[in-house]
């Protein structure tokens, strides 16, 4: 299996990133496997996640009285979840729910 550290400096968010600090990054990393329908946030719980998606798809939703749950995105291979971590107040905004096994650098 292909070493963390080099998963993540290929994708274009951490393009350009000292090594040094991508070797920190991967140091606190770890590869998870989320079974189809999980629930991965949930909008205003503490953000303190980032996620890189390897492989499978991530509904992004939002709730809306009394129509429910709203689909506003779906993520895929290559696409990162998680910007909620990085803004104050560091609270999800929005539900993600993985709609297909998915595999995820966290």
């Amino acid at each position: 299996m292909e070493k963390i550290e080099n998963i993540i400096g290929n994708y274009p968010f951490f393009c350009g990133m000292d090594k040094k600090h991508l070797k920190i990054l991967a140091d606190c990393a770890k590869f998870v496997t989320f079974k189809p329908g999980t629930l991965i946030c949930e909008d205003n719980e503490d953000a303190g996640h980032f996620y890189l998606l390897m492989d499978g798809r991530v509904a992004v939703e939002l709730y809306e009285p009394p129509r429910g749950e709203l689909l506003i995105q779906t993520l895929e291979t290559g696409d990162v979840l998680g910007w909620s971590w990085l803004v104050p107040p560091y609270k999800w905004r929005f539900n993600a729910r993985t709609t297909a096994t998915t595999r995820v650098i966290a």
